[in-house]
């Protein structure tokens, strides 16, 4: 029986976990009926991280770990949409999104628009990524955080079915509930009809470590879980508040959504 759902989830920046830990068996859960599985933008970079080396090795590991997952039962047939790592290319570093199904590398996407303290340290992408989905066969196209601010970023992809948007956004401390819901429908609704395409944003919350000396890549160390499915007829699902940490899923076959707290 092929699985339904296409899940998101929302998590706070820890490295992921071992075998033996409660989170992973929740993993394990949301995969036997998910056929997709977005993890969140920099969705290791914990507060243990203070230098580059550190997010470098950081990165390898949680790597191997996504490698490891996707190999198991329960994820047979689930396309990862791992986050994002660092992932070094020849002479330059990208803040890259591996997608990954059945212990197989099936591609990367590198940021294009780097944000406050990235470009110290890494290379835009250049190129947009389409790939088939090995499992359902439908279309997907990727963007990583702020690339959603080039509304072209969409309409480049006008024509395939969903979208995977793993995103850490800044903790504005005079933010407003009301003032985070008119930039997600002004920039995420408005990319679901821009592309025609069901949109899954996955946030990062918490807090994230530091390179250098310097908060990266947001500039308070706190970031806000706004996680979010989009379709161009409106939002269909948010993240519970911005502290939250757990799944958000959407049916393919008839719309229906959900939410599955994580709180093992």
């Amino acid at each position: 029986m092929q699985k339904k759902y296409i899940s998101i989830y929302q998590r706070s920046a820890s490295p992921l976990p071992e075998k033996k830990d409660a989170e992973y068996n929740f993993l394990l859960n949301i995969g036997s009926f998910s056929n997709t599985l977005i993890f969140p933008e920099y969705f290791t970079f914990h507060t243990g991280v203070k230098s580059l080396d550190d997010l470098f090795s950081v990165s390898a590991d949680s790597l191997k770990k996504l490698y490891r997952l996707s190999l198991e039962e329960e994820m047979h047939d689930t396309m990862i949409a791992g986050g994002t790592i660092l992932f070094s290319k020849g002479d330059h570093l990208y803040n890259a999104l591996p997608i990954l199904l059945n212990g197989n590398l099936l591609a990367y996407y590198f940021k294009r628009n780097l944000f406050l303290n990235e470009s110290l340290y890494l290379t835009s992408g250049e190129d947009q990524l389409t790939i088939e989905h090995p499992s359902t066969k439908e279309n997907w196209g990727f963007l990583v955080c702020a690339d959603v601010n080039n509304p072209s970023y969409f309409t480049d992809y006008k024509g395939v079915k969903y979208m995977a948007i793993p995103v850490a956004s800044p903790f504005l401390p005079d933010d407003t509930e009301e003032a985070r819901l008119d930039r997600d429908l002004s920039i995420f609704q408005n990319g679901a009809k821009l592309s025609g395409a069901v949109l899954f944003k996955c946030c990062l919350t918490g807090h994230t470590g530091t390179i250098d000396n310097k908060i990266s890549p947001v500039n308070s160390g706190k970031v806000q879980g706004r996680s979010l499915i989009a379709s161009p007829d409106g939002i269909l699902i948010r993240a519970t508040n911005i502290n939250w940490q757990g799944v958000l899923s959407y049916s393919a076959s008839d719309g229906h959504v959900k939410k599955v707290d994580y709180d093992l």
